[in-house]
């Protein structure tokens, strides 16, 4: 091939790119099919506006029949929340658009629930759907997004995709989050026009998505698309499904005790009182009596055992108005340990002997919730964790000769393995350590070892950046095969998080000793109780932050900055 085909090639080649991602004007005889807000009125009249982005994150209930028997949706009350927008062109007002789109590094606007907030990683997508009449035979349509203002420290990559065909663009840094709370005098606007093939747009349902893959948040000043003469809008009068996604991650459990997956369907009715039905993969499987609106359902069938692409349709008296593609995997078993204890951050909250006597307070609460748990099942026994040293020394001192039989409760609390013991005396930064000072670290665990015949080959350190690898000998011989660390994952951590969720052997520098290292997967070295109601959000977080998991275990840190056991 000569060197002016290849000139030729590669000039089609991006003339082509050029006209799905070209950010041009629309053309002088292009008509305005739809909007949503108006250009020059800041971010009056979006859902949240001026400052509720905190209001993201407050989940919305399901609807669902049981054993997937038809559902009434007349039922069921209007709701915002962190399920992302979904807006109908010709239906939905402007109020139903967040003024704020976040981006994956909004923590603020993930899972929410009475774990805290997951979102750490998770995209966020906003659904514009439409329906048209015509669509013009040739020629360009346009989609101009018009934004206020974008977050400055972490400008968002967003991408855009007409009825699938996707663009992606990387924003520019904002005036940040004095905008986010209402403030717009320092806001910087920016409009995004995003020109393309008209055949794009189909006669019927359209859907356009906006997403944040990476870094903040978007807020919006006004969308618009504008299309060639010929293209005409009509009444949204169908039904038509808005997204589709199985729940890979958790199963639920049926009215008759067994194991579900769940599909969660966003569905606009056009019309009341419309005979609906969802198919999945070619079997009917849910009826539904449809009210004018937006609604999400949760459906449940039993659990997949490969995975694969579903395709999901609506049936509107008779006929399939709408399908979308689904993927569907098998739900992995996976047992979570938690490992439930109160953080010793000394000096931090309380003076140092406050929070020595409130450790030993802890340890006392404890030995009452074993006692008390005793008769229970064993899973459901209280085990409460000693996180360092520290908090034995003072408390068997006050004991050991004064009180024998406080003492050999401790003791025998330990020996059965409701009380958990961990060799390092504090959580020390070991990087400030000499050789002499990294041995002593562990001196004390030796001490209860002698006197008293226990086994101790565990270790926790939280709440600190890293570990130096000096360290690795140093716990060897001294006897710990098992090292749990919960980092401070949030400042000075250069690659740690690298490690959040793993299991590993750490191999001393000489690489005669090991130690396995387990490095939790929590954002932080800790978290709040960690109740059945959490472990849904937490699971969906998880998935998220880490889709290749290996392990069929999990370990959790349970506890918070000296805080007591939970009450039972």
């Amino acid at each position: 091939m000569n060197s002016s085909v290849v000139k030729s090639v590669v000039c089609l080649a991006i003339l082509a790119l050029a006209v799905w991602m070209a950010p041009c004007r629309a053309a002088a005889n292009d008509k305005l099919l739809w909007h949503i807000g108006t250009p020059g009125h800041g971010n009056a009249g979006f859902a949240l506006a001026p400052n509720g982005w905190r209001q993201y994150a407050q989940s919305p209930g399901y609807t669902t029949g049981p054993n997937n028997a038809p559902t009434n949706l007349a039922a069921i009350q209007p709701h915002y929340g962190n399920h992302d927008p979904f807006y109908v062109v010709g239906f939905s007002k402007q109020s139903a658009w967040p003024y704020v789109l976040p981006g994956p590094a909004d923590v603020w606007a993930g899972f929410h629930g009475p774990y805290g907030t997951w979102s750490d990683s998770v995209s966020h997508v906003g659904i514009i759907a439409f329906e048209l009449g015509t669509v013009a035979p040739h020629g360009h349509a346009t989609l101009v997004i018009n934004m206020v203002d974008t977050a400055a420290n972490n400008p968002p990559l967003v991408s855009v995709a007409v009825n699938g065909h996707t663009v992606k663009k990387q924003l520019p840094p904002g005036s940040g989050n004095a905008s986010l709370n209402g403030n717009l005098s320092a806001a910087k606007p920016y409009v995004w026009r995003i020109k393309f093939l008209i055949g794009r747009l189909q006669a019927g349902n359209n859907r356009i998505t906006i997403r944040t893959l990476r870094g903040s948040w978007i807020m919006f000043g006004a969308i618009q698309l504008f299309a060639p003469s010929g293209t005409t809008m009509e009444a949204p009068t169908e039904a038509a499904m808005l997204g589709a996604h199985w729940d890979n991650v958790t199963l639920a459990k049926s009215p008759a005790g067994q194991a579900v997956q769940a599909l969660r369907l966003h569905l606009f009715c056009g019309k009341a009182a419309q005979s609906l039905q969802v198919r999945i993969g070619g079997s009917a499987s849910m009826a539904i009596h449809g009210a004018a609106g937006i609604h999400t359902i949760r459906l449940t069938v039993p659990p997949a055992r490969r995975a694969g692409t579903t395709v999901i349709e609506l049936i509107a008296d008779g006929k399939t108005v709408s399908s979308l593609t689904a993927v569907r995997k098998p739900v992995p078993h996976r047992t979570i340990y938690v490992l439930p204890h109160s953080h010793v951050d000394v000096g931090y909250l309380y003076y140092q002997p406050v929070t020595i006597h409130l450790h030993h307070v802890y340890i006392d609460d404890g030995l009452d919730l074993i006692k008390k748990t005793a008769r229970l099942s064993p899973a459901a026994q209280f085990k409460w964790n000693i996180e360092s040293m520290i908090e034995v020394d003072g408390y068997l001192k006050g004991f050991e000769k004064t009180s024998p039989t406080l003492t050999a409760n401790f003791i025998n609390a330990v020996r059965a393995g409701k009380m958990g013991l961990d060799g390092t005396y504090c959580n020390e930064l070991t990087g400030q350590c000499r050789p002499q000072e990294l041995i002593s670290w562990l001196h004390y665990a030796h001490e209860m070892r002698v006197r008293y015949g226990l086994k101790i080959d565990s270790a926790m350190l939280c709440d600190v950046p890293g570990v130096t690898w000096g360290a690795v000998p140093v716990l060897a011989d001294a006897g710990i095969k098992y090292f749990l660390w919960g980092p401070n994952g949030l400042t000075q951590v250069g690659f740690t998080n690298n490690f959040n969720g793993k299991a590993f052997y750490w191999l001393s520098a000489s690489g005669k000793q090991k130690i396995m290292v387990w490095q939790i997967a929590n954002p932080n070295y800790c978290s709040p109780w960690f109740t059945v109601a959490d472990v849904r959000p937490w699971l969906h977080w998880f998935a998220a932050k880490n889709p290749n998991y290996p392990y069929n275990i999990m370990y959790v840190m349970e506890g918070c900055d000296v805080a007591p056991p939970p009450t039972y």
